[in-house]
């Protein structure tokens, strides 16, 4: 069925050739640091706080973890590491997150050595309305020395190109500047001066009016705002 696709489309995709990668299994190793659970806190409107050995990290910490690390040569188009290691090598421009699903066992928590295995489930291919898809199913699994704490499924799907050959960009609104109301120069010398030296009055940087503009081009006598 799925060669039949494949023809139909006219694209020479290999279908036995990529599900050779079915069972496929790579295991990497990473730490729960203080730090990425503050960070991710943060992002999540969490306290904050101290994060010590022991606290439990927020349930998306495993994305956070384990993130493939490669020279930029080795960088595909779609910002991934290339297809044909661990993941086959479709011949499909574009890649979607299509879906998946995630099993909490237990938290994970600061300190914490965490292996994650991935595992190959499934490869298939199937026709949509924009041409071929193929979807690769992973299996994700984080464990840490208490025993498993997550199971994932990941979805991933592959797609062709749009008519056109680039993905649409989005249209960018017009920049629209309207002036705001001046500052007097005691302001304009203290907004300055809160980020950098003041200029004498000689400096190239100051008006004859005393007001300051900074070498970017932006004015503190006159100032303008983007909407």
């Amino acid at each position: 069925m799925t060669e039949k696709i494949a023809e139909k489309i006219d694209l020479k995709i290999d279908l036995d050739h990529l599900r050779q990668w079915i069972g496929r299994i790579e295991e990497k190793t990473d730490i729960v640091t203080a730090h990425l659970v503050a960070g991710l806190r943060s992002v999540l409107f969490l306290d904050v706080g101290k994060p010590k050995d022991g606290d439990a990290a927020p349930l998306t910490a495993h994305w956070c973890l384990t993130l493939p690390v490669v020279p930029m040569s080795e960088v595909g188009p779609d910002g991934h590491p290339n297809r044909g290691g661990f993941l086959p090598p479709v011949p499909l421009p574009r890649r979607m997150w299509a879906g998946g699903a995630i099993s909490f066992a237990e938290p994970l928590r600061v300190g914490d050595v965490v292996t994650h295995t991935s595992t190959i489930k499934d490869l298939t291919l199937k026709s949509g309305s924009t041409g071929l898809l193929c979807f690769v199913s992973v299996d994700h699994v984080y464990k840490t020395p208490r025993g498993v704490a997550i199971r994932e499924r990941h979805d991933i799907v592959y797609r062709e190109m749009p008519a056109g050959g680039q993905n649409a960009a989005p249209a960018k609104p017009p920049l629209v500047l309207r002036p705001m109301p001046p500052r007097s120069p005691i302001k304009s010398r203290r907004a300055v001066s809160a980020n950098s030296p003041v200029p004498s009055p000689s400096s190239p940087c100051s008006s004859p009016a005393g007001h300051f503009w900074p070498t970017n081009g932006s004015a503190f006598g006159e100032r303008w705002s983007a909407t």
